[in-house]
């Protein structure tokens, strides 16, 4: 998920136009199947009325104890009526600037190409850009959503695939003030001044260089040159796609683990008439795989208490989880169970509803 569309969040969810500072930590990355729970939480003003706000994320399988994983923390302005920012070009209302020199269309084709060589893959809908232009130690361009998307801009302050491909033009500052394979670190000084724009005028220029990060100055405007939004400083850092892919397997990892309660009604345990076995341990099954007699179609082994103390009547955790795991792994290698269905019963073994006590 872009940090642009976490700016866009945190805008959304304030009544404030201006953000002092929207600090990322680390990557939303939304999972190839399912969806993520979102949580936007602001705090109560502090000793100097000023409020914070933190993102967090889980999935939307996760159980209700699960921990959220922390992604953004954001230091709200006050209300600030749409101000100007002070400088005397803000609104961009000659365009191109003067002077500027446009960068060639085989610049732009091969943009996304670089992009992609870095391990960074833009969909059609991030892919805005469709001019660029520089002057002295300044990028000027022009983003546009794509048709696809275009109806989607009245929904947002600032639609986040727009406002990403505005920082795109970076690649073209003769400095390089955004290297590529760089991602939003920080937003310092955000305003917003106007909403629902489909299509901008961008200035990008050098930031305060003593901020420790590549940084650059950010305005927008919409085709008249009227100001949309500013960001004083937006800080970058490296982000390598090995990371990305480390954080996506982070999300796969907790994915596997999501408790997920799906009703089976008895009689999909047992169907056709199929016979029942209980079994009680390692014991039990050596000696139904000695029997003579047709295979059961269930086998049920009852799990053992451990005890909320680790010493309940059948052992501790370890002893109860290693006795489960020796029957099943001799269960599966028995060809005689091949067409036989093993079911472990627990009790109080995890929280199933909200009337549930303490577990065991």
């Amino acid at each position: 998920m872009p940090g642009t569309a976490l700016l866009e969040l945190a805008l959304q969810a304030t009544t404030t136009d201006h953000l002092e500072e929207l600090a990322l930590h680390t990557p939303l990355v939304i999972p190839r199947e399912g969806a993520v729970d979102v949580q936007v939480h602001i705090n109560p003003p502090d000793d100097t009325d000023t409020r914070s706000l933190t993102i967090y994320s889980r999935s939307e399988n996760a159980p209700a104890a699960a921990p959220w994983r922390h992604h953004a923390t954001a230091v709200l302005g006050t209300k600030t009526s749409r101000i100007e920012t002070g400088r005397s070009h803000d609104d961009l209302s000659m365009w191109p600037p003067a002077g500027a020199v446009r960068c060639a269309d085989e610049e732009l084709a091969a943009l996304y190409g670089d992009y992609e060589a870095n391990g960074f893959v833009y969909g059609p809908a991030f892919r805005g850009l469709t001019a660029a232009w520089r002057l002295g130690d300044e990028v000027f361009a022009e983003v546009r959503l794509p048709e696809q998307v275009h109806g989607e801009a009245s929904a947002y302050n600032l639609h986040p695939a727009l406002l990403d491909a505005a920082l795109h033009a970076a690649a073209f500052a003769p400095s390089g003030s955004l290297p590529q394979g760089s991602v939003p670190f920080s937003f310092t000084g955000v305003t917003l001044h106007a909403a629902n724009a489909s299509s901008l005028r961008v200035r990008l220029s050098p930031a305060d260089p003593n901020s420790g990060h590549a940084a650059v100055s950010v305005l927008v405007t919409d085709d008249t040159g009227t100001p949309v939004a500013s960001v004083e400083a937006l800080a970058v850092r490296p982000l390598a796609a090995d990371e990305l892919r480390a954080a996506e397997r982070a999300v796969q990892r907790a994915e596997l683990f999501d408790m997920k309660w799906v009703e089976v009604p008895s009689e999909g345990l047992v169907s056709g008439g199929a016979s029942v076995v209980v079994l009680d341990g390692a014991d039990d099954l050596v000696g139904l795989a000695a029997e003579e007699d047709g295979v059961p179609g269930v086998v049920v082994l009852r799990c053992p208490d451990a005890g909320a103390d680790g010493g309940g009547g059948g052992g501790g955790v370890g002893e109860v989880v290693g006795g489960v795991l020796g029957v099943v792994q001799g269960w599966l290698g028995l060809e005689r169970f091949a067409g036989s269905r093993l079911v472990v019963v627990t009790r109080g073994a995890v929280v199933a509803g909200p009337e549930d006590g303490p577990v065991d």
